[in-house]
């Protein structure tokens, strides 16, 4: 019989846990992964090694007679051969970081400020991506992390979500004054609309297919940060992420009001790959970015 100190790892961690899913998220690795490394502990073993308790993994007296005699030494193993501790104040940190435009905008000068401050010396790259492109970007190494809206990602990808967010309105109060009543007025008024990349229909353009209405476009654009241009001047409205609205506005002078009907909500998440799971900096710089959101948003952000 012959396994490999990762599969013991694995072994370990499932022991400490006692639960597939929460062995997964220690380990940094995808559930499917870790349940796969579980048949081969198996068959290696010759032994069931686990049976479902309630909620929990219980393990077998093989399981137990195995842990006792491998958890110590892998305790060692994993110290000898544990990378370096990274000091911040001693580091040059070169990093890449992908993102839209609008995303680059709203999350990247904090998260730029507040890494730089902790490190004798920084320097980041930043390079255009999308919720369409991130993870072959990230996969193919292209970034070290990338930040983008709601979109789903492979089990190689580790994704954690930043911000929740609605949407709002964005106008040019010198041209016109909301009703009091808004929904019947903003499904008259002219639009500026955010066209996606792939020519799919927004949750906007659905809703008002749904109530049988005709939205009045002023102008299409691929460019959320161009809106403000389009709005100023005009008596159009502009529908964006609400974070975004809020900082169009502020720059140029707009103002913004709650998208009048029920919509998603959507997120803003960083993203890197797993294989870089074990590097120190990942998890330094995870660290911090996690802080800085928390002091944006009031909330701890979540793992996917």
């Amino acid at each position: 019989m012959s396994t490999d100190l990762n599969l013991l790892h694995v072994f370990d961690m499932l022991m400490i846990e006692r639960h597939v899913g929460r062995a997964a998220r220690r380990l940094n690795r995808s559930q499917p992964a870790v349940s796969q490394a579980l048949a081969r502990l198996r068959d290696c073993f010759g032994d069931p090694l686990f049976v479902r308790g309630a909620g929990v993994l219980v393990p077998t007296p093989r399981a137990q007679q195995i842990w006792a005699d491998c958890h110590e030494p892998l305790r060692y193993l994993q110290e000898v051969f544990a990378p370096p501790p990274f000091e911040p104040s001693r580091a040059r940190l070169r990093m890449t970081f992908g993102a839209a435009e609008d995303v680059e905008q709203l999350l990247l000068p904090g998260i730029v400020d507040v890494i730089s401050s902790q490190v004798a010396e920084a320097h980041f790259e930043i390079q255009p991506t999308d919720w369409q492109s991130v993870n072959d970007d990230l996969l193919r190494g292209k970034f070290d992390m990338a930040f983008t809206i709601s979109g789903d990602s492979p089990p190689e990808i580790q994704r954690e979500i930043l911000m929740k967010t609605g949407f709002s309105c964005m106008y040019d109060p010198s041209m016109m004054t909301p009703p009091s009543v808004i929904l019947p007025w903003y499904l008259d008024i002219e639009h500026v609309i955010v066209a996606f990349s792939d020519n799919r229909p927004s949750f906007i353009s659905d809703y008002f297919k749904m109530i049988n209405r005709v939205r009045r476009c002023l102008v299409s654009t691929r460019s959320i940060l161009s809106t403000a241009d389009y709005v100023r001047g005009t008596r159009a409205v502009a529908t964006l992420p609400s974070p975004i609205a809020s900082l169009l506005a502020r720059r140029h002078g707009l103002a913004t009001f709650p998208l009048p009907f029920d919509a998603i909500s959507i997120d803003y998440s960083m993203l890197w790959s797993r294989k870089r799971g074990h590097d120190p900096v990942m998890f330094w710089l995870a660290a911090q970015i996690r802080g800085w959101a928390k002091a944006q948003t009031g909330s701890d952000i979540s793992a996917v």
